[in-house]
């Protein structure tokens, strides 16, 4: 039984790096909390597959690109939840939030002008301006004539590098067009032989110190490193949520989900989201009940839910997407070591949370850590594999 449809929503991600021999590219990245974060690591090319390490920050990721030619250097969330990528333009000032980085497109010999209008709104933030098309170059690797938002007007958030389905993009213009991402135009400029990627977490060591958040995971562009796999991939089809389109997001079905060896018959197919940029997991109130039914002292803190970190009695969970059942253990769910973890009164949060009004499910980095999860542009699916 299918349990989960699939929504696209990915997070963002900071990159930097230098390019290697025969088409290799090395990033390298650090992180802080939600905020503005510095990094440093490293990233290879293995067989026209881009390995980047990959850092569980909340929600934000940051990529180190440049636009132009010559470059000019900006710093940009990868949002895989949108197609749009956009940049404030030079003299836009108050309007802009008087941002430390602004293109100018007279300094660029490779920037081309469209009448384009563009325009995206997220949950919370906007961008408004025109589609341009320039050079954007991921430290050493150019990827000509990529379609981007000049901005004449935004929220003074940072700016977006949209690697969303490109079918997001007629969103962001009146014309309804379709436009390619920054990760199809290197799929387009064979920098990628597949137009696909996919995202690792390395798992917390025991070693960690609760409060610390580790460098903790890969993204892969053009396939999988098959290196952090340890089962086959099982794929569900990503379908669309006309209810969601506003949002700009995609996703998927399904129709059960177990708790130990109970199984829970859902009266429609759920909705999920999956989302690297969600930290939690996100699940209707009289589900996450029906998992801790049976764990005395279960309760809510600080709007997760928590468990006593000594409990025996929290079983294992199983989603069931397109007829794969997808396991998490208690010791996956419950926040033991990172910067989520607390255990005042002996009690453990889990990464468990309601779900928002009149929405089904959030599969954030609480589930994905498990897996080795592909976005699949090519084939429209997202698949799952248990990671090592």
């Amino acid at each position: 039984m299918q349990l989960l449809s699939i929504l696209w929503v990915v997070g963002l991600f900071w990159f930097g790096g230098v390019r290697g021999d025969e088409g290799m590219l090395t990033l390298s990245f650090v992180g802080t909390d939600n905020k503005m974060a510095s990094v440093v690591s490293g990233r290879k090319y293995l067989q026209n597959n881009i390995d980047v390490p990959l850092e569980n920050i909340d929600i934000a990721y940051l990529i180190d690109v440049s636009v132009g030619s010559p470059p000019q250097a900006f710093t940009l969330l990868l949002d895989t939840g949108s197609s749009a990528s956009w940049v404030s333009s030079y003299g836009c000032g108050r309007f802009c939030g008087f941002p430390a980085r602004t293109l100018q497109p007279s300094k660029s010999g490779s920037f081309k002008s469209t009448s384009m209008l563009f325009t995206v709104t997220y949950g919370q933030g906007y961008s408004h301006g025109v589609f341009a098309q320039d050079t954007f170059n991921v430290r050493g690797v150019d990827v000509p004539d990529v379609y981007f938002g000049l901005s004449f007007a935004n929220d003074g958030e940072l700016t977006d590098a949209g690697a969303g389905p490109d079918a997001l993009s007629k969103y962001n213009n009146p014309d309804g067009k379709t436009l390619p991402t920054l990760v199809t135009s290197m799929f387009d400029h064979g920098i990628i032989t597949k137009n696909v990627f996919s995202i690792y977490f390395h798992p917390v060591s025991n070693d960690t110190a609760i409060w610390e958040s580790p460098i903790n995971g890969d993204i892969t562009f053009g396939g999988v490193n098959k290196t952090t796999l340890k089962s086959d991939i099982v794929y569900a089809p990503v379908t669309k949520n006309h209810d969601l389109q506003a949002s700009k997001q995609g996703y998927a079905h399904n129709k059960s989900l177990s708790i130990g060896n109970h199984t829970v018959k859902l009266a429609k197919p759920l909705t999920a989201l999956v989302d690297t940029g969600s930290t939690l997991i996100y699940l209707p109130a009289t589900m996450i009940r029906q998992i801790f039914s049976k764990v005395d002292g279960f309760r809510r803190a600080n709007g997760l839910y928590a468990v006593p970190c000594n409990t025996t009695q929290a079983k294992p969970v199983t989603f069931h997407v397109n007829g794969n059942a997808l396991v998490l253990n208690p010791e996956d769910y419950i926040i033991r070591r990172g910067k989520l973890a607390s255990s005042a009164n002996n009690m453990c949060s889990t990464y468990f949370m309601d779900s928002p009004p009149n929405f089904g499910a959030i599969l954030g980095y609480g589930f994905l850590q498990q897996f080795v999860t592909v976005f699949d542009n090519e084939s429209r699916q997202i698949g799952f594999g248990q990671r090592v």
